[in-house]
């Protein structure tokens, strides 16, 4: 509301407090205004709510008490107030109950962007190609098994040399088991020639890529991408993935281009391996499976490794290894 008190109101107002059955004409010869000037302070103080029409027929006007007039003249400005209050409040809880919606789909959308799981091969692979074309530092490939795919190897190799030929760093961990394979010690002849490092370990739990450590690739079903991988860039993930193939690569064994001056160690570490599966109750195949052989030359060792400890059965076998301490450096105890 624009209306103000003028000089002329307020002497009217007192005017009519003091003076209940007042006139205009009255108030005029008293205050020394004109008719105009109390009529305008009249209606002004109408608009105010402080003269109010009198019931009282015998008076225009009564006089009303300023908090009186003031509850009257916010009445409709406070009640409006109200409203307002409380459609802010229902539209306050009706948004705000949609915050755990929204930070469960930002969860939800974090995963999403942060572990992708990829059943499509195709789609998979290209990724895998399109991570190791961008790579410009490391890359990390861990090969379970006993040998690389043949029907793939020479597409793997020129990924493996294309890499290092952009001077990439590329460590490749295989298992023990591969130096018997004749392809894959040529791949690992040719990728060592061009600066590739080839380290043997006797297991390697499954298959894992990590490119310049910020994205990294694992199979679902441990060996290949036949079933589809996990394709990971939360960063602690990826640097868990990453310490668990530093962690094997640092137990592995070089693999030479030339005569292995180490078979015998190698041996022994794969019968301590063999020992240890022995240990835990596993199967021939499992066994075969986890070193990278077939079951027919996993059957061969474990014959070989009885009659060396003179056990009648693997359960002895395994017995007699832990009592002698052979799995102590394998963790096995």
């Amino acid at each position: 509301m624009q209306a103000r008190l003028s000089p002329e109101s307020v002497a009217l107002y007192k005017f009519a407090v003091s003076t209940p059955s007042w006139t205009n004409g009255q108030a005029a010869r008293e205050l020394g205004l004109t008719e105009r000037e109390v009529v305008d302070a009249e209606q002004l103080l109408l608009a105010l709510r402080l003269l109010r029409v009198s019931p009282d027929g015998q008076r225009e006007h009564d006089a009303v008490g300023p908090e009186t007039a003031l509850a009257e003249l916010l009445y409709d400005d406070e009640a409006e107030i109200r409203r307002r209050q409380v459609e802010l409040a229902r539209m306050r809880g009706e948004v705000m109950c949609l915050l755990p919606t929204y930070y469960e789909g930002r969860r939800a959308q974090r995963r999403h962007e942060a572990i992708d799981v990829i059943e499509d091969v195709a789609t998979i692979n290209q990724l895998i190609a399109d991570s190791a074309r961008q790579a410009a530092q490391q890359v990390l490939i861990a090969h379970p098994g006993g040998g690389m795919d043949a029907g793939n190897i020479d597409r793997i190799l020129q990924v493996d040399l294309d890499i290092l030929a952009r001077g990439i760093e590329l460590r490749i961990l295989l298992q023990h088991s591969t130096r018997s394979h004749p392809p894959s010690q040529e791949h690992a002849r040719k990728v060592s020639e061009a600066g590739g490092l080839i380290k043997t370990v006797p297991i390697v739990p499954r298959r894992l890529l990590v490119y310049d450590r910020e994205v990294a690739y694992i199979p679902l079903d441990g060996g290949d991408v036949s079933k589809g991988a996990l394709r990971i860039k939360e960063p602690a993930v990826v640097d868990f993935v990453t310490a668990t193939f530093t962690s094997m690569w640092d137990a592995g064994r070089p693999m030479g281009v030339g005569p292995d001056d180490e078979v015998d160690d190698i041996r022994s570490e794969l019968t301590r391996s063999i020992l240890g599966q022995l240990a835990t109750g596993a199967k021939d195949e499992l066994i075969a499976r986890r070193l990278g052989m077939s079951v027919r030359t996993c059957r061969r060792h474990i014959a070989a490794i009885m009659s060396h400890l003179r056990a009648e059965s693997r359960f002895q076998a395994g017995a007699l290894s832990e009592h002698l301490g052979l799995l102590e450096d394998e963790g096995y105890r």
